[in-house]
């Protein structure tokens, strides 16, 4: 297995949120960074590490129309047979989102429930990550989400705990940020638009849903 060099502190990070987990302590990890920094190499190489519990994985992708909940469609396939049927079907949200917790809560614990890319997130995905954020503190489940900062509105605050590791190439250092129950976290704002467009219907839409993730990560951490 390939080293990563000098990133033993955001392991560590993520490894102390899992043992909190394991123990009814649920919690919110942010991992963000630029594209291509290694954000994915450094949570593969935490989920390779669990000595505890189970991992399932999903993740949000550049699509022009994205899928509904596109990372749980990933993390269904490796789920249970209750949050599978939900997911296929889609109908009802609220029984949709409870099978989520459900599973979260399941044995072996913990679950560590990771969603990349969420700067690529659709909007139903931030619900469910609203949803589970204000809730995973009672459960014994950690919520890993990545994410590009490169244009990020906002950052996570220095008042939560947090570390830092450089990268094996240049750049900005990725960052894993544990979100704790009275830190207000802010979701950095919506990817720009590779096109730019003067219809006002777009523009709306992309106001929307900048205002969408910048309150999606407080919503996680707010009591």
């Amino acid at each position: 297995m390939t080293d990563l060099l000098e990133r033993d502190e955001a392991l560590a990070t993520l490894d102390a949120s899992a043992r909190a987990a394991a123990e009814g302590h649920g919690r919110t990890v942010l991992v963000s960074g630029e594209a291509g920094i290694g954000k994915t190499t450094l949570l593969e190489r935490f989920g390779a590490g669990l000595a505890l519990g189970r991992l399932l994985w999903g993740g949000c992708e550049s699509l022009a129309t994205p899928r509904p909940l596109g990372p749980l469609h990933d993390v269904a396939a490796q789920a249970g047979a209750r949050l599978r049927s939900l997911v296929a079907t889609a109908h009802d949200r609220a029984a949709l989102f409870d099978a989520v917790l459900d599973e979260l809560a399941a044995a072996p614990s913990p679950t560590v429930l990771v969603f990349e890319d969420m700067h690529w997130a659709d909007d139903a995905t931030l619900d469910l990550v609203k949803f589970v954020g204000r809730r995973v503190r009672r459960l014994p489940a950690l919520l890993v989400l990545s994410y590009r900062d490169d244009d990020s509105e906002r950052k996570v605050p220095s008042d939560a705990s947090s570390c830092r590791s450089s990268p094996t190439c240049s750049g900005r250092r990725p960052t894993t940020s544990r979100a704790a129950s009275s830190a207000g976290c802010c979701w950095p704002k919506a990817r720009r638009c590779a096109t730019a467009t003067s219809s006002r219907a777009r523009q709306s839409r992309n106001r929307s849903s900048r205002r969408a993730r910048s309150s999606c990560m407080a919503a996680c951490s707010r009591r």
